[in-house]
């Protein structure tokens, strides 16, 4: 289906109409996983509005944080940080300023950019920067602002501030139903973060019960193998570990390093980490095992 409308793509006469198709195909890509192809897609995007537009053309700087997204979902995390923060948020920094929302969001993307790294200190200072501006110029139930909330409190949570993180996921989680609705994804993805939270605070029992339901909206919403339902799968094994429930824990990891593996490749970091993880649980579970057999 995509080979027809690439294909398509080629017989299109007008050269804008054309890159919107590419546009929109690459974020087709992206969304089942195929991220080679996004990313040559969204590499001619971004050319052609480089060249045509500007570099300071609101266009071009939404393809640099498209191609920056993807990229960043690849892993290679020094491309897309160099892209997010020396280009786009210079760019827009040095047009609307610090206090602005483009800019904020803008500093959200290195922000989490910044954490994939492993940089959570810069991380949480940019994050609670977005949560400030955002807290200037928008009202409380806004979209935006949850989202600007949840991502701080899951940066203050890599610090440690479990209780803190807990409180303001728990409101964000609030707001996304009564704003979003229950089957959002930012809802469920919201549900999700409470739920590695809890699981963190030693919350066993309320981590599973919001994990299996993330996880039950997830494929509901996205299917099996999209990354959001893969990364709650994987999240749901942890707590099930956690709480005892060995083998559930080493199935549930396995699936999510299979359905990984089958959409990101072997050699993809997230594929990389779910397996040291299965092997991890596999052992575990396979030594319970053992023990109740009195082998």
């Amino acid at each position: 289906m995509f080979e027809d409308l690439l294909h398509m793509c080629q017989h299109v006469g007008n050269e804008n109409d054309l890159i919107r198709m590419k546009a929109g195909l690459a974020d087709a890509y992206f969304e089942l996983g195929k991220l080679d192809e996004a990313e040559k897609l969204e590499r001619e995007v971004l050319g052609f509005r480089r060249q045509n537009l500007g570099e300071a053309n609101p266009e071009t700087i939404t393809a640099m944080q498209t191609l920056s997204i993807t990229l960043q979902r690849k892993g290679a995390w020094s491309d897309a940080l160099l892209m997010q923060s020396t280009t786009v948020l210079k760019i827009l920094k040095a047009r609307f300023g610090t206090d602005n929302l483009e800019t904020a969001r803008a500093m959200s993307q290195v922000a989490f950019t910044l954490k994939l790294t492993g940089e959570k200190k810069q991380a949480e200072d940019l994050y609670k920067l977005v949560l400030e501006t955002k807290r200037r110029h928008l009202p409380r139930k806004h979209p935006d602002l949850i989202m600007a909330v949840k991502n701080y409190a899951n940066a203050a949570q890599d610090q440690g501030w479990t209780k803190e993180a807990e409180v303001m996921l728990r409101q964000a989680l609030e707001d996304c139903v009564l704003v979003l609705g229950e089957k959002h994804p930012d809802t469920i993805m919201a549900r999700n973060d409470l739920g590695c939270t809890s699981l963190i605070g030693g919350e066993l029992d309320v981590a599973v019960q919001l994990l299996r339901t993330s996880l039950e909206q997830n494929e509901e919403v996205w299917g099996h193998k999209h990354n959001n339902t893969i990364v709650v799968r994987t999240n749901l094994a942890q707590a099930l570990h956690r709480q005892g429930k060995k083998a559930e824990a080493a199935r549930l990891q396995r699936k999510a390093w299979e359905d990984c593996r089958s959409v990101f490749g072997d050699k993809h970091y997230f594929t990389i980490q779910l397996a040291e993880g299965l092997t991890i649980l596999e052992a575990v579970d396979f030594t319970v095992e053992k023990k109740e057999k009195g082998v």
